[in-house]
This record gives structure tokens, C-alpha cells and sequence, in this order.
């Protein structure tokens, strides 16, 4: 079976013209997770919306700058009826799709948003947005909150995704057609391109309070925190700070911003709020940063890290812990804020990076089975090059860290900084890095109380205003020594009898330690991004995956990368991957609660070594259904795979023994079904 994707891809006009970009009639299927990484855009531009958001994702001018530090602006104009004779009525340039001739357009614009806008000085620009509402004869300055406007990544890119909030826009909550147009505009107003967007809205539904509870730590693993305390706020408000880490039950805190704070006033509200046993890894050098952990601790760094130029110190803490007999290499960093791409301030960012990533890597020398986490405030508001220096071959055996996706707790939404207040729009400026080769990362996310339903509130113990004590979002991942990682995710109904059809556990899956009675076959990839979990097994909804293999139809091995997406109330844990009524996995298995999670195998998993192997259908097709073990709705989707899942599944060709068992057992005419 094949997953077929409509749309078509933007088009530059020649260069003495500005540049317009149709959107595609009908995007593909997927639903948007706002993280900056673009992936399930699939490449094009356009407008999707679902019953109480409006994403749009655009092409920047020029690349090679942030467009919130940009030498131009971002002008997005929002004719939410599209009608030009609602509205402030006006023009843009595009092309005739028939002749190809330029053309104008007439536009009735009800919002329209600035990004590095006009400063108050004539030809001068400034940071930040400004977002203006329109009637014919009127325009009302307000705030990108009062919108619900941001975008992702906050760096610099060649393509960005926004976002708009329909409960809090009226004109947006209609099922008709709207018109989104992009120009980027030049000191003094010259156009340089222009994008014109359009499509249909569906139905309009406001959204609930978030009712995705909190969920508990892993028993084998390690919960890390990260989080920015706004120039030492919780020595002057305490509670909300408490109130998160109580609720959150963290393993590890990695803190930035404990500013013009000595280590012995740290130390005393750890000892009140944490608790006397945690540890406390900081300097009195004016950093901020600080590490308290519950952990047992095996080595702290405590000379800072001094800058190439002058001696000022990086604002970076690292330390050594122990957690289920393994070791974690643990960093909190504050990288430095401001300035655009190839500033002073990127250029000191990328100096830092460097520096961390030399830091580590000696860690590592000195710890080679040691996993590391790296988090805190990454300042990624220039270029992308910091992170990608810091995660350079420092995991095990040399391979980069991974970046966690830290999704807003029951969103689709990778927001860690939101200021309502500030001219910048809310962004991604927290990061953690992780070294997946010997921690996997089980779940991941960030905090924002404001949003979460009354009831996931008072079980937690916290109040809607918690997250507001800081500018930035606490954000977590759970990690499992993925050496121990149980892999109780593969259950089997096997044609041939097992000792036990059920997988329970695996240890050291790093890869296939055998030699098979049979030849070995291709190992083939397959990508699951976009796919849909509908309803329970068999269903017609369901979607299925059809493998040609004809020559090789015995299955020895699985593995698996996927990013989970649940829709409304259903679980992570009831996502379902079968093979052939044979194998069924459930990456999400534990996960009883709706979020957004990734699961990775870890390495190919054995399946003759567990008596899982089997054989499939002699027509050569393996077929792979994606089912709900529990259907919330019927006929509805309740999860989808996210850009980038995969699975890889090995093949082999049998030896004539296990042929004739085939045969002998007629597996290819009959299997159990559930």
C-alpha cells in the first residue's frame, strides 16, 4: 500500500520581479508539530488549520538570518475571509498562473503581523514583532498574545512555521476560505518577495483545558529538569518553583540564572525546598548556573570554563553521577543571549559551544560508558551552529548528541520561552542534549500550567500561574540506561508454538549476536511519518503498510525509531504495530497517558533469540497494520507517527529445514488470530 501526498512546492519569479509562492490546494494529511523542524511540511509552504489553530509555513528571504534579527521585515497578512471587501483593503503583487504575467492582487486584511519591524527612528529596523488588527477604517495595536502568534525555529532557516490561536481571533472561527500573504519588505518598503497562501478552514471548536496529567518518573530511570530562574526569582517567590518540582519529581535539576546569588543562599533553599539529602554543584562566580541532584555524585567540575577573550568565565556547571549503577555525564549551560545570525553574540555562542563540547569530550575520555545530558538556556536566537557544535561526537563510541523533543505538556507546540509582554514572540531558546547510545530518552516535555485543566492541576498540586514566576518553561526528559532498557514493547501470536509468545524483556539489543540456519536477507527501512492509528485491529480504517519481499519471507529482526502524536484522550501505551497477526509492537507500552513521546529499540532487536522469528505469506507480501489496542472514537484518528518514525525490519531466507517446518506447519494457509 502506498501513502500518497498531494501538494506542490513554492516558485520564485525572476529576479526583477518580487518573488510569489502559491500554496498547495490540499497539504498533506499530517497534523503540525511546531518544533522549527519543518519535517512534516514535507517540503512545501502553505496553510493547514484544524478546529482551533491556523499553522502557516513560509520561506525567509535570506536564510542566513533569524527574521526576528533580520536587516528586513516580515510582514504577514491575515484576510481571514478571504474577501477583499471585508477588511483594510490592499494590494500585493503575484503571477498569473495562466500566462505567467505579474499581476496584482487586492487583499482585504483584517490582522497583520510584523516581524523585525520599522523602528521608531526613519530606516532603521528593530527585534522582536508588532501585530496590528484592521477594520476598513481602523487599526488597533495589540499583542502577539492576544493572538496566540508565534513561530519556530527561532534561529535562522530557510523555511519558518507560525502559528495562530482561533479562540482568541474571532474572524477565525469560520469554516470558509482564508488568505494568508508573506512579503518581505526592505528598509524604507521596497518588496522583495512576496508568498499569497490560501485554503479552507474546517469547523471551528474551541479547545479544552488540557486533562493530560503528569506523569510519574520512570522506577529504572532518571528524570532530568531543567529550568531558568529568572534573576534568582524563587528567593523572592518560592512557592510556584516548589509547587513544579514537586509535582514533576525530578531526579536532576539543571539551573541557569541563579544571578548575584551565593552558593550558600542556593544551598539553603535546596535544603528547604529540594531537601537536605540533594547536592549542590555550583561556584560563586557570578555564572548562574547550578546543578542540584539527588543522585550520587562521583566528580563535580567546579572551575568554570574561562572565554578565549577576557576572563570572563562561561556560564557552565558539570558534574559526574551514579543512577542504577551506571554513570551520567550531567552540564548546565546559559549560552550567551542576543544578537542575530553572525553577530558578536553568535559568534560568542559558537565559542561557548565549543568550549562545553571540549569539556565533555575529556569527561568522556575519563568516562567512556558514561551517558551525558546536556540542558539549559541555548540563546538560539542567531544561528543553529552552537548546538550543532556541542553535539559533535561526544555520545558513546563518537556519535552526536540527539536533541529531546520537549513538546508543551498536552500540545503540539516546542515552546520553552514565553514573555506576553515582550515585542519577541514565545520561542525555543531551552534545549536538551542527550546521548541516546546509552540513555534513551522515554518521554520528554515541557510545563506550562496556564494551559492544563483544573483537575491535572489540583492532583498536582499546582496553580494556573505557576509557570508565569519565570520567562521560560521548565522542560524534562525520562531517561533508561538503554543497556537495560526493558523492551517489553514486542508481544507475539505466533503460527508455530513458543515457549512463551510474549516478549517481556530484552537486555543489550545493541544487535543481532547469531548466525541464523538460513541465508541472510535485506534489512529494509520504512518510513512511518504521517501515519494514522485509527481503531482497533482489523478495522477498516485502519491504515496498512504492504512489504514486496518474495524471496525472503522470514522475519528475524526489528527495530524501531517513532515519534508518537495522540490525539484528544487516547494513550500513548495503545498505539499498536502489527506484522502479519505474528508480531505486535507497542512502542508506547507504560505510556498510559495522550502526549507526544518518542521510543527507539535501541538497535535491532533478536527475534529468533526470543522465539519470535516467523514466516510470512508465500505471495511475498508482508502486511503491517496500524491499530488502537483501546479505540477512544470510532472512525477517528487516535494517534498519528510524527515526521522522521521509522522502522527497519531484517529478512532471511530460510534454510531447507526451517522449509519444511513451514510446510509441515502450514503457516502460510492459516494463522491465530486475535
Amino acid at each position: 500500500m502506498l501513502l500518497l501526498l498531494s501538494g506542490c512546492a513554492s516558485t520564485q519569479l525572476a529576479s526583477d520581479e518580487p518573488a510569489v509562492s502559491q500554496a498547495p490546494s490540499s497539504p498533506p494529511p499530517a497534523q503540525i508539530i511546531l518544533d522549527g523542524e519543518l519535517d512534516d511540511w514535507y517540503g512545501q509552504t502553505g496553510i493547514r488549520a484544524d478546529n482551533d489553530e491556523v499553522f502557516i509555513c513560509f520561506e525567509s528571504f535570506d536564510d542566513s538570518q533569524a527574521i526576528q534579527a533580520a536587516d528586513f521585515t516580515t510582514r504577514i497578512r491575515i484576510d481571514a475571509d478571504a474577501d477583499s471587501t471585508t477588511g483594510m483593503r490592499q494590494m500585493y503583487h503575484t503571477k498569473d498562473q495562466a500566462s505567467g504575467q505579474p499581476m496584482m492582487l487586492s487583499q482585504g486584511v483584517d490582522l497583520t503581523i510584523d516581524i523585525s519591524p520599522e523602528g521608531r527612528d526613519f530606516g532603521t529596523l528593530r527585534g522582536g514583532s508588532n501585530t496590528r488588527m484592521h477594520t476598513a477604517d481602523t487599526t488597533q495595536r495589540i499583542s502577539h498574545a492576544d493572538v496566540g502568534f508565534y513561530f519556530l525555529p527561532t534561529h535562522n532557516s530557510p523555511r519558518y512555521e507560525a502559528r495562530l490561536d482561533r479562540s482568541r481571533l474571532p474572524i477565525l472561527q469560520h469554516d470558509g476560505p482564508i488568505n494568508v500573504v508573506v512579503e518581505h519588505r526592505a528598509i524604507g518598503g521596497e518588496v522583495l518577495r512576496t508568498q499569497s497562501f490560501t485554503d479552507t478552514l474546517p469547523n471551528y471548536a474551541p479547545s479544552k483545558p488540557i486533562n493530560t496529567p503528569i506523569s510519574n518518573p520512570p522506577k529504572d530511570g532518571v528524570r532530568v529538569m531543567s529550568a531558568n530562574v529568572l534573576y534568582s526569582s524563587p528567593l523572592r517567590d518560592p512557592e510556584p518553583f516548589a509547587r513544579v518540582i514537586n509535582a514533576n519529581n525530578p531526579d536532576v535539576v539543571l539551573y541557569q540564572e541563579w544571578f548575584k546569588t551565593t552558593k550558600e543562599d542556593v544551598r539553603a533553599w535546596i535544603d528547604e525546598h529540594h531537601g537536605k539529602d540533594w547536592s549542590l554543584i555550583m561556584t560563586d562566580d557570578g555564572s548562574g548556573v547550578a546543578i542540584a541532584t539527588k543522585l550520587d555524585v562521583v566528580e563535580t567540575i567546579s572551575k568554570p570554563v574561562v572565554e578565549h577573550r577576557g576572563d570572563r568565565p562561561s556560564r557552565v556547571i558539570a558534574a559526574v553521577v551514579e543512577a542504577h549503577d551506571e554513570q551520567l555525564i550531567l552540564i548546565s549551560l546559559h549560552l550567551k543571549c542576543c544578537g542575530g545570525a553572525d553577530s558578536e553574540e553568535d559568534h560568542k555562542r559558537i565559542m561557548q559551544a565549543g568550549q562545553i563540547h571540549d569539556l565533555v569530550l575529556g569527561l568522556r575520555n575519563k568516562y567512556p560508558e558514561a551517558g551525558v545530558v546536556i540542558g539549559g538556556d541555548f540563546n538560539l536566537v542567531g544561528s543553529r551552529i552552537p548546538l550543532e557544535v556541542m553535539s559533535e561526537g561526544i555520545g558513546r563510541d563518537g556519535q552526536d548528541l540527539v536533541p529531546v523533543p520537549t513538546t508543551c505538556l498536552g500540545t503540539q507546540s516546542m515552546l520553552t520561552w514565553v514573555d506576553p509582554k515582550s515585542s519577541f514572540t514565545p520561542g525555543r531558546l531551552d534545549w536538551i542534549l542527550v546521548d541516546d547510545r546509552a540513555w534513551t530518552p522515554i518521554n520528554s516535555w515541557s510545563l506550562d500550567t496556564e494551559r492544563l485543566s483544573d483537575e491535572v492541576l489540583n492532583d498536582a498540586g499546582l496553580e494556573r500561574e505557576d509557570s508565569r514566576a519565570t520567562d521560560h518553561l521548565p522542560i524534562f526528559v525520562d531517561l533508561v540506561w538503554t543497556m537495560k532498557l526493558p523492551i517489553i514493547a514486542l508481544a507475539a501470536i505466533s503460527g508455530i508454538a513458543h515457549a512463551s509468545p510474549y516478549l517481556t524483556s530484552i537486555n543489550g539489543h545493541e544487535g543481532m549476536q547469531y548466525d541464523p540456519q538460513g541465508s541472510f536477507g535485506p534489512t529494509i527501512t520504512l518510513d512511518l511519518s504521517g501515519i494514522n492509528s485509527w481503531d482497533l485491529q482489523g478495522d477498516d480504517s485502519n491504515e496498512h503498510l504492504a512489504v514486496y519481499q518474495p524471496m525472503f519471507n522470514w522475519v528475524i529482526g526489528v527495530s524501531w525509531d517513532v515519534t508518537i502524536v495522540t490525539v484528544g484522550a487516547s494513550w500513548l501505551s495503545e498505539a499498536v504495530i502489527g506484522f502479519e497477526d505474528e508480531l505486535f509492537l507497542t512502542p508506547g507500552i507504560g505510556n498510559d497517558f495522550a502526549g507526544t513521546a518518542s521510543f527507539s529499540s535501541g538497535g535491532m532487536v533478536d527475534l529468533i533469540g526470543e522465539g519470535l522469528d516467523f514466516f510470512y505469506s508465500p505471495d511475498g507480501f508482508l502486511d503491517i497494520e496500524f491499530f488502537e489496542s483501546f479505540d477512544d472514537v470510532a472512525d477517528e484518528v487516535d494517534a498519528y507517527f510524527a515526521a522522521g518514525s521509522t522502522i527497519q525490519v531484517k529478512f532471511a531466507y530460510p534454510a531447507p529445514g526451517s522449509l519444511a517446518l513451514l510446510g509441515f506447519a502450514g503457516i502460510g494457509a492459516s494463522r491465530r488470530r486475535r
